[in-house]
């Protein structure tokens, strides 16, 4: 369980798992408009 995991562990699967979704996102052309939807949802969801 992620509760029984070091900080480091947890920052690590946390951001490992951002970068991969962001990444996996950054492969698709978006349109300006979507573009600043992704950016104000990404932020909203912070």
């Amino acid at each position: 369980r992620l509760a029984q995991r070091r900080k480091p562990e947890i920052a690590q699967a946390v951001f490992g798992a951002t970068l991969d979704a962001f990444r996996m996102r950054s492969r698709v052309a978006y349109s300006g408009q979507q573009m600043l939807e992704e950016y104000v949802s990404f932020y909203q969801n912070l």
